[in-house]
Parts: structure tokens; C-alpha cells; sequence
């Protein structure tokens, strides 16, 4: 080998990534899908000992679409069952965001007129909501000039972006639900 055949060698290229990170897809398609879905009962479970099983079959089915798992397991995740308003609310706190879109947390919210009392079991109008608080992308702002967060809204098929969010904390995020509530309230 030459000396100038050590110039003209190929770096080793870091594996392609194929697709989000699998924690993307946990907090943005797989809870997003269950929650929108069946909303009584993913807050039902939310809220109870089962909880963490019930992460784990979504982190299990996460693993399986993305060909490895989340950088957390279901004992990393937090889970924070609350009522904000008239809305029954479950906050989910997620470890280890490193990706820009990334959430430190997600919110299930259904309003407690959508819930069956004891007196009925019928369930009134009201849909589930789906809230996230993400990590942003600075676009070539110093990181003590970029937003910490961005607020956003899923649905089925969208995703709405409220603009710059909170500090990543349970108290900021909390808060600027209830006041988004508040402010989108009919």
C-alpha cells in the first residue's frame, strides 16, 4: 500500500436508520393510536396497577414495527392521572428525549361528560384529545436562544402545532393544557 492509498480508503458509514426512532413512534403513533381509539380504556389503565403492563405490550409492539426497542422500558415511564377542568386527563412522562419531535410528554384527555356515571352509562358527547410536548429543532439558534419545546394537538390523521411550549417539566406542561383547555373551551 502506498502512502497515498491511505487517502484514497473509505470511512466505515454509521448504519443507515431506517424510519423514526422507535421512541418517536411510542409517544406519536402506537399510545396516540390506542388513546384515540379507546380512550376510556386506555385512561382506565393509565390509572391503575396495570399500568406499566400495558406499556410494555405497546413498547413490545413499538419493537416489533421498528426493529429494536424505545431507549426506555415502561419502568422508566411516569405515569400522572389527573383531572384538569372538566377534562380526566393522564400525563405520560417519557425518559430520555434525544431527537428534535421527540416528547418529554403526552396527555389523553377526554371531558368527564364523555365518561358513564354511576346513574348512566351512557357516554355524552366529547372526544379524546391527544397533547404532546416535544423537543424542537433549532434552526441555527444558539441553544439559550432556541424554544425548549414546542405544544402540539394529534388526531387521527393531523398534528397541530401550538407553538413554542413550556420548559420541559410536569408543572409547565400541566399548566399549558389547562389553559389551552380553558381557551378552546366551547
Amino acid at each position: 500500500m502506498g502512502l497515498f492509498d491511505f487517502l484514497k480508503r473509505e470511512e466505515p458509514q454509521p448504519p443507515e436508520r431506517k424510519g423514526p426512532r422507535p421512541d418517536y413512534v411510542f409517544a406519536h403513533y402506537a399510545l396516540r393510536s390506542f388513546a384515540l381509539s379507546e380512550p376510556l380504556q386506555v385512561l382506565g389503565m393509565l390509572a391503575s396497577p396495570q399500568a406499566a403492563r400495558f406499556l410494555d405490550l405497546i413498547i413490545g409492539t413499538v419493537t416489533k414495527q421498528c426493529g429494536s426497542p424505545p431507549s426506555f422500558t415502561s419502568a422508566d415511564i411516569t405515569v400522572h392521572p389527573l383531572r384538569i377542568g372538566d377534562h380526566a386527563t393522564s400525563i405520560v412522562e417519557l425518559p430520555g428525549v434525544q431527537e428534535p419531535a421527540e416528547a418529554y410528554f403526552v396527555a389523553v384527555v377526554l371531558p368527564i361528560s364523555a365518561i358513564p356515571s354511576e346513574e348512566s352509562d351512557e357516554v355524552a358527547d366529547g372526544e379524546a384529545r391527544y397533547f404532546t410536548l416535544e423537543k424542537t429543532l433549532s434552526l441555527g439558534e444558539s441553544a439559550k436562544d432556541a424554544p425548549p419545546t414546542v405544544f402540539c394537538e394529534w388526531n387521527q390523521d393531523a398534528h397541530t402545532n401550538y407553538g413554542e411550549g413550556p420548559a420541559p417539566t410536569l408543572k409547565g406542561f400541566a399548566d399549558t393544557l389547562a389553559n389551552h383547555l380553558t381557551s378552546t373551551a366551547p
